[in-house]
């Protein structure tokens, strides 16, 4: 009898943490850790909800597929510049300082936008074996009518 009562309160543990999760779905971060004399006050972490809608995140991560390929003009044509210094500054950087991998530490969704925050991790051309990790902040939008996302913002610090 212990053995069915058991089993049964952890059958019910487990469906109401789904539960809990299905009905919280909306909720993109479950938890964030920000160090608390951090400077940047960026997250160091954060617990992202595993039922969220992923579809700004597969966007964003094609543009940083293509600046890990090496195609930074494509990468950064999906953007608006209203500044054309800057974003020749950016593909210089970007040449310079190529991408290895990256990771989505945080994510902020309001209305109609979603703003993702990633940790990069870079090398300096040339330098094989020189690794660092730079901040991404990619801001995507989509309208009511709009099916996918626009690129609308890239802010990175080398």
């Amino acid at each position: 009898m212990k053995e069915k009562e058991l089993t049964f309160g952890a059958l019910l543990a487990i469906a109401l943490i789904i539960g809990g999760l299905y009905v919280t779905r909306s909720k993109v971060l479950l938890y964030e850790f920000v160090e608390e004399d951090g400077v940047s006050g960026l997250p160091i972490w954060a617990l992202l909800h595993p039922l969220r809608d992923r579809s700004p995140e597969r966007s964003a991560e094609k543009i940083l597929q293509a600046l890990q390929e090496g195609r930074v003009e494509e990468a950064l044509s999906r953007f608006p510049w209203p500044d054309a210094d800057r974003r020749s500054a950016i593909r210089a950087e970007e040449a310079y300082y190529p991408i290895q991998a990256w990771k989505l530490v945080s994510r902020v969704d309001s209305p109609g936008a979603v703003k993702l925050y990633y940790s990069v991790t870079r090398r300096e051309s040339g330098a094989s074996e020189e690794f660092f990790s730079s901040p991404v902040w990619i801001t995507l939008e989509r309208s009511v009518t709009d099916v996918d996302w626009r690129a609308a913002k890239f802010i990175v610090v080398y």
